[in-house]
């Protein structure tokens, strides 16, 4: 059985109340060549949880990137 999956959306922009509103964050590339390690997460509590169940295989990450405005796209 496959394991079950936990889906951790990114944005290709900053938002707009951030300082570098719209421009690229780089996140995706960032990940993919090893210099990016971690991300910001609100709801610690939630991930604190499920990072043990990741590293050990009983559920899988499912890293996506939203194709346009998030929440719009």
């Amino acid at each position: 059985m496959a394991a079950k999956k936990i889906v951790l959306i990114l944005s290709k922009t900053f938002p707009l109340i951030h300082s570098k509103k719209r421009k690229e964050t780089g996140y995706k590339e960032a990940f993919l060549n090893g210099r990016k390690i971690h991300t910001i997460r609100s709801n610690y509590d939630r991930w604190n949880h499920n990072i043990d169940k990741i590293q050990n295989g009983d559920l899988m990450l499912s890293l996506r990137e939203w194709a346009g405005k998030p929440y719009n796209s």
